[in-house]
């Protein structure tokens, strides 16, 4: 029996890799230093669930697995996230979750259509991390990026959740514009290491 079998006969071979969700650093991930009345405390920022990938398009849910399984890898365990996902420019514009298999709290009866809230999917899909979700919806391109109402009361959350033993990501679309806004409104110090 010859060792050189025709294409179409060779065995398939998949590696078990292949079929796991690929570990993947959150896009624009950001460290930041942070005082608060029980001591120092790290607060991280970034990006959406694949924003990276599809920054307008259909998120799959393998990239945002991916985007869960790099929260736990670059910032730890016992995870809090705070969202300022809501509408693009101002309460008439498109959902920042009609990306999504899930939806957010910001979204109207026809835009939910029987979707999971993201803490739902969460839950179900990564219950073993107990990954809690906060959410003060925002409108994206506006100036300034967060009213000082969201601020007090995110900035409220954030101390709570950090005396909570927990370790908070602030996330928005880019982890840029409104993530920045309240790492300053806190008067945070990026610590974001020179390599990351």
């Amino acid at each position: 029996m010859s060792s050189h079998q025709p294409r179409g006969l060779m065995p398939h071979r998949r590696r078990i890799r292949d079929s796991r969700p690929i570990l993947q650093k959150p896009y624009k991930l950001r460290c930041w230093q942070l005082d608060t009345p029980t001591g120092p405390a790290k607060l991280f920022t970034c990006g959406r669930p694949g924003r990276e990938n599809s920054p307008d398009g259909c998120v799959h849910d393998e990239l945002a697995h991916c985007w869960v399984l790099g929260l736990k890898k670059y910032c730890g365990s016992n995870l809090a996230i705070i969202s300022l996902l809501g509408r693009k420019d101002n309460a008439k514009g498109k959902s920042e979750f009609c990306h999504y298999s899930f939806c957010g709290g910001m979204d109207t009866p026809s835009e939910r259509k029987g979707r999971p809230t993201f803490q739902e999917w969460l839950d179900h899909h990564h219950k073993d991390l107990s990954i809690l979700v906060r959410e003060y919806p925002t409108f994206d391109y506006k100036d300034p990026p967060v009213h000082w109402n969201i601020l007090d009361a995110v900035k409220a959350e954030i101390l709570k959740l950090i005396s909570e033993c927990y370790t908070v990501v602030v996330m928005d679309s880019g982890g840029i514009g409104r993530t920045g806004s309240v790492c300053q409104y806190m008067h945070a110090t990026e610590c974001t290491p020179s390599n990351a």
